[in-house]
């Protein structure tokens, strides 16, 4: 599946459930790598199937159309 073909589905109980802003902060910080865990685009009510690296999102390589990030710590 392509990153253009993505599923949205609502937000999960568990996780943490960022502001892209808030999750940028955290990730310039250190206090995220890649090796914790996984991310995926959200919005403020649901979560898509796109996956990303912390690294990525570091690097300026992220989805405009998304406002949030859902983070699962490993």
């Amino acid at each position: 599946m392509s990153d253009d073909d993505f599923t949205l589905g609502p937000l999960p109980d568990f996780g943490d459930h960022f502001t892209k802003e808030d999750f940028a902060s955290i990730v310039e910080s250190g206090a995220i790598v890649n090796s914790d865990g996984v991310a995926y685009y959200a919005t403020a009510t649901h979560e898509t199937s796109i996956e990303f690296l912390p690294s990525d999102f570091k690097q300026g390589k992220n989805r405009g159309e998304f406002t949030h990030v859902m983070w699962y710590n490993n």
